[in-house]
């Protein structure tokens, strides 16, 4: 759910948190892959339209490549009406780190 928080003063998503949601959703996608640890090597967003707030904002991500040390993956940002709203790519590096999911 949004909340004041998340809103800019126009009344949409700020930007930073729809960035944050891409960045969060690209990583699950890449730790899904090879459950070990990563960060962010680069990202960019594409913001191409307005939010309606009264429902959740989505965030889907998936692995487009996953390489022996780096992952990229793409994430799309809807709003509560299925709107695309952002898009974004993104680059990962693993760590060597396994997860423990237990």
């Amino acid at each position: 759910e949004l909340n004041d928080t998340v809103i800019n003063r126009w009344g949409v998503p700020h930007g930073g948190a729809l960035f944050t949601m891409g960045d969060v959703a690209c990583g699950v996608a890449a730790i899904s892959v090879r459950g070990e640890s990563l960060v962010t090597l680069n990202a960019s967003i594409d913001y191409m339209d307005r939010a309606d707030i009264s429902g959740k904002v989505t965030a889907v991500a998936k692995v487009e490549r996953a390489g022996s040390r780096v992952c990229f993956c793409s994430a799309e940002m809807f709003d509560c009406n299925g709107k695309r709203i952002a898009a974004m790519k993104a680059a990962m590096s693993y760590t060597g780190t396994k997860l423990n999911f237990a």
